[in-house]
C-alpha cells in the first residue's frame, strides 16, 4: 500500500499520463470482474480484492480500498499485510478515530 499511496506519477512522462490511466482503468475493470466471479471460499478470491484495494488507492477512491480491504478480511483467511493496510488508510485517509486502526495493528503485532 506505500508504494501505491505515492502514486507514481512523477515517474510517468506527462504525454504517458493518459496510456496510464486508461491501462490501469483495463486492469482495474478485469480484477473486479474476477473477484465477482468467484466464491468466498476460493484462495485467490482475497488476492483479487487486495489488488481491487490496491488500484483503488492508485485512483484516490479510499472508500473503494476500504471497502475492498473489508471485503477481503471478511473472507476465510485474511492477511496481516490486508489488515495492516487497512489500518493505513483508515487512519490517513478515513480520519478513523473509532480505535479499529490501532487494534488492527495490535493484531497483527500479536499474531
Amino acid at each position: 500500500a506505500g508504494a501505491a499511496r505515492s502514486r507514481p506519477l512523477p515517474l510517468v512522462p506527462a504525454d504517458k499520463r493518459e496510456a496510464w490511466d486508461a491501462t490501469l482503468q483495463r486492469v482495474r475493470t478485469w480484477v473486479e470482474k474476477q473477484a465477482a466471479a468467484l466464491p468466498p471460499t476460493d484462495p485467490q478470491k482475497g488476492e483479487l480484492l487486495f489488488a481491487k484495494a490496491e488500484l483503488a488507492d492508485l485512483f484516490g477512491r479510499y472508500d473503494e480500498e476500504i471497502a475492498a480491504y473489508r471485503e477481503a478480511l471478511a473472507l476465510p483467511h485474511p492477511s496481516d499485510v490486508w489488515k495492516n493496510n487497512l489500518a493505513v488508510v483508515l487512519a490517513l485517509h478515513a480520519k478513523d478515530e473509532s480505535g479499529l486502526p490501532v487494534a488492527l495493528v495490535n493484531e497483527v503485532i500479536s499474531a
